[in-house]
Parts: structure tokens; C-alpha cells; sequence
């Protein structure tokens, strides 16, 4: 990639079944699918699904000519989209090639007015919106499909065009005038690339192959070229990352007094995370009662009260967590049930006492939804992050995007994007709208934070962050560490 070559990879190893066969075959192959996804996305790797569609990226990326128009929504190439004109001698098949592209995200705006006009003055029932059906009239009108791809090719509204004409290309009274169109449009500088389907003799293939045309028997795989050449466009000669933000304040370091341990507790995963800029709730550790009340009353009620110990981390399965509490009583209440929570959970598991490390006792915050941020070890690629519509929503949608740690602004954007996490900030049911950016740059925190641990980290995870009108702000999180790191 950073000689400006296109990669193709055919990723074996999809299913839970194929990556067990991967891994019989070599270790190094069954990481997680998504994982590779993502790279391939932050690298521009053109995926390909089958052996078949692998020849076939090669011969697109290889002959193909990549559309000089075109756009980016999120920065990223994997994200790049180009205008598409489908322009048809059939209504149904238009339909089916305006499916894929809508699918692959290519726009298809509508027909200019002045060639729209023509082509409607030449046949009145024909469609001008886009896919541009010009109907099976041109079996007595030819010139009608040629003058109509040559307008949207020059036009300048389109990235690509591509053309659907069954077994037009074999007529023996369109294929000389459909030679002057191609031959024509091939010379010109500022007409956009044309691609072909339909029944293509071999010899006449050849033809329009060696005069700037892709051509196809299916339909869709010439929408699914158009969306290859449009991303390959959008490629950056430079994959080497976004360059680091002067604005990023130092890596934070590890808190010394869980060197020794398996993970951080709460409150030192929460300190962590403020020294990397994340924002987190406003919160305090108490290790007695009183020191709880007073931090809930510097807070302001509500608060939560929350287990800490460097062994416990899903605070909540052992009734270590008490929400919403409104005034003192209820917080010594609180601290008595949390600290007894602990000591049953060390009696019932038959070990030896849990370290009571106190409680921490939070500022309950006030949002409309959840995110769910974490970067953990991935066994082939290292620190991957990853991020989703959090809380209870995760074990049910399952819906999360993933990129290599430290994040990128583009790449944490995608993430949100991809995730559809981004909902969650677009301003909905009397709530404000948030910036994305300003979403975008936590996740890059939280990634600066993970690569600050190195090697030693195993997961970090933030569930929930809670959605709020300043952006999302941490109100848990859970930091694992290994033994065999260096």
C-alpha cells in the first residue's frame, strides 16, 4: 500500500467452525474476523469473499480507471463513495444494480436537466431519475442509449457510469455506434469511466476492454467495480496513520500499587483514565462510612456506592453496587451492605478474604444513553479498541466496530459510524446533539491510555459511558493486567 498498490485478500477463518480449522492449519489465523476487518478498513484492503471475486478485484484494480469525482464521508477511504449513473434497457435489472449500489453506499443522484430533457423528448415514457431506464425502445432508436451515456459521462455529475444493455453489445446496428461512443469517451480527459454488462462477444470484450471499458456478465459485480475503483481512489499514498496531535497530553503512567496485581480497582482505573484526559464521574474513595458521607455531600446527591477491591471487577453479580441514594443514611446503608457484599463473596467461594479496599462513591450522572469503549490484546494484531452502543444493549445487539490502538481521529470516527453509536449523539427526543468529534476524541483518549500501560495491559473496558449534552463520560471502568508481560 505505501507504493500505491491496491491489496486484495481472500481472509479465511469467517465462522467460529473455519477460524478452528484456521488455527489446526497456523496459529496466527485465528484472531477474531471483525479484528481483521478492521484492519483491512485502516489499511484499505479490498476484501474479497470468494476465489472468484478475488480474480475479479484483481482485474478491476488492475484495468480499471478510477473515478476522478468523488467524496469521503468519515475521511476514510473504506468510507469513500462515488456518484453512480446506471443507465439500463431495463427497468428490473436498474433496480437490481440501484439495490447493490444503495447497499455499497454509492449516491446515484438524478439525471441532469438538459440530457434528461433529450433523452425525455426522445422517448417520453423513459426514466430519467437514476438507474436511467431508456427502455427496449432502442432496438428502433440506438442512438437514444449512446447519446445517453455520453451526456452523464461528460456531464460531470457522475464518478462512474455504468451501462446495462443485455446483448445490445452483439447488434449488428449498435455495435459500430457504440464503438464511436467508447471510442470517443476513451479520448476524452474529463468523461467519466464507463463499465459495461451484458452478453459481450469475446473479440468485441477485447475491444472495449483495450479502449477503457470494464465488462461484465453480472450486473451487480460491475456496481460492486465501481464501488472498488471509487475506494481505491480515496486511497492516501500514506498509510502511516494520522500524525500525533500536539494538543495530546502525556501518556499517563501505570499507578504504582497495582504493579504487582491482576488488575486495577475501580478507583485507580478511573484515575488512570482523568490523567489521559477521559472524562470520568465525579467521584471519591471513602474507606469508612463517614468518609462516605462526605464525599456524597461534596458530590451533591444523588450517588452510587460501589465496591472497590482489585479482585472484584463486576461489582454489580456480588451486590457490591447501591445507585441512586439521596441522602446520608442511605449512604452508610449503602457502605454496611457493599462492605458485607464482599465478605459473603469470600465466604461462598470458599477463598481467602477479599482486601476491602473501601467504596467509591460517584456522582449518578443524568444522560439519555450508553457507549461502551475497551481496547484489549488481540493475539496477532496487539491492542485493538473497540466501541458500541453500550450497557445491557451490547450482549444484545452485539454491535461493534474495532481499530488498532492508539486510535486516529478518521478511524475513531469511522468506529462510531460503523458501530451506529452514532445515533446516540445526533440529537433525538428533546435531547441536544453532540459533536461527533468531540465523541471521536475521547475514544482516542481512552486508545493513549491503553498504550500507556504496554504490555502489561490485558482489557480495558468503560461500560457504560454515559451519554450526556457535554459528551460521554465515564462512569465505570474495569482494567485487567498480565503476569507473563515483560
Amino acid at each position: 500500500r505505501a507504493a500505491g498498490k491496491p491489496v486484495v485478500v481472500a481472509k479465511v477463518g469467517v465462522t467460529e467452525a473455519g477460524a478452528r480449522s484456521a488455527q489446526s492449519h497456523t496459529a496466527s489465523l485465528a484472531g477474531e474476523d471483525a479484528v481483521y476487518q478492521a484492519v483491512f478498513d485502516e489499511y484499505g484492503v479490498h476484501r474479497a469473499e470468494s476465489l472468484e471475486a478475488f480474480f475479479r478485484l484483481g482485474y478491476v484494480l488492475s484495468r480499471g480507471r478510477r473515478p476522478s469525482r468523488w467524496h469521503s464521508a468519515s475521511g476514510l477511504a473504506a468510507d469513500a463513495v462515488a456518484p453512480v449513473a446506471i443507465v439500463t434497457v431495463s427497468g428490473g435489472v436498474g433496480i437490481m444494480m440501484a439495490d447493490r449500489a444503495e447497499q455499497l453506499g454509492l449516491p446515484m443522484p438524478p439525471m441532469p436537466a438538459a440530457p434528461a430533457q433529450a433523452l425525455r423528448t426522445a422517448i417520453p415514457f423513459a426514466s430519467t431519475a437514476n438507474p436511467i431506464d431508456v427502455t427496449g425502445q432502442i432496438v428502433a432508436q440506438p442512438r437514444v442509449l449512446l447519446d445517453a451515456l455520453r451526456d452523464v459521462a461528460e456531464c460531470g455529475e457522475y464518478g462512474s457510469v455504468v451501462a446495462f444493455l443485455a446483448a445490445g453489445a452483439n447488434a449488428p446496428a449498435l455495435w459500430p455506434e457504440l464503438q464511436r461512443t467508447v471510442a470517443a469517451l476513451h479520448e476524452s480527459n474529463g468523461s467519466a469511466p464507463l463499465l459495461l454488462c451484458g452478453l459481450v462477444a469475446d473479440d468485441r470484450r477485447a475491444w472495449l476492454e483495450q479502449h477503457g471499458c470494464l465488462v461484465f456478465r453480472e450486473p451487480a459485480h460491475a456496481i460492486e467495480a465501481v464501488a472498488a475503483l471509487a475506494r481505491a481512489a480515496a486511497q492516501p499514498t500514506d498509510m502511516g496513520g494520522e500524525p500525533a496531535a500536539e494538543s495530546w497530553p502525556p501518556l499517563p503512567q501505570l499507578p504504582r500499587i497495582a504493579v504487582d496485581a491482576g488488575a486495577l480497582s475501580e478507583h485507580e482505573a478511573m484515575q488512570l483514565l482523568a490523567e489521559a484526559g477521559v472524562p470520568v464521574a465525579p467521584h471519591g474513595l471513602a474507606r469508612d462510612a463517614d468518609e462516605a458521607v462526605r464525599i456524597a455531600e461534596r458530590l451533591g446527591y444523588p450517588v452510587a456506592v460501589k465496591l472497590c477491591s482489585h479482585e472484584i471487577l463486576h461489582k454489580s453479580d456480588v451486590g457490591g453496587v447501591a445507585l441512586n441514594l439521596h441522602d446520608a443514611a442511605a449512604v452508610r446503608a449503602a457502605f454496611a451492605r457493599v462492605r458485607d457484599a464482599a465478605r459473603r463473596h469470600a465466604e461462598q467461594s470458599g477463598g481467602a478474604p477479599v482486601p476491602f479496599d473501601g467504596v467509591v462513591v460517584a456522582r449518578m450522572l443524568r444522560g439519555w444513553g450508553e457507549l461502551m469503549v475497551g481496547v484489549r490484546r488481540d493475539p496477532v494484531f496487539g491492542l485493538v479498541a473497540l466501541a458500541g452502543i453500550g450497557g445491557t444493549a451490547v450482549e444484545v445487539f452485539r454491535q461493534m466496530a474495532f481499530g488498532l490502538a492508539p486510535l486516529s481521529m478518521p478511524r475513531a470516527l469511522a468506529m462510531l459510524r460503523a458501530s451506529r453509536a452514532e445515533a446516540l449523539f445526533a440529537g433525538h427526543r428533546g435531547n441536544p446533539a453532540v459533536p461527533l468529534e468531540r465523541v471521536a476524541e475521547v475514544l482516542v483518549r481512552v486508545s493513549r491510555a491503553a498504550a500507556a500501560i504496554g504490555p502489561r495491559l490485558d482489557t480495558l473496558e468503560i461500560n457504560p459511558f454515559i451519554v450526556t449534552a457535554d459528551g460521554p463520560v465515564a462512569a465505570d471502568a474495569v482494567i485487567t493486567l498480565r503476569h507473563d508481560a515483560a
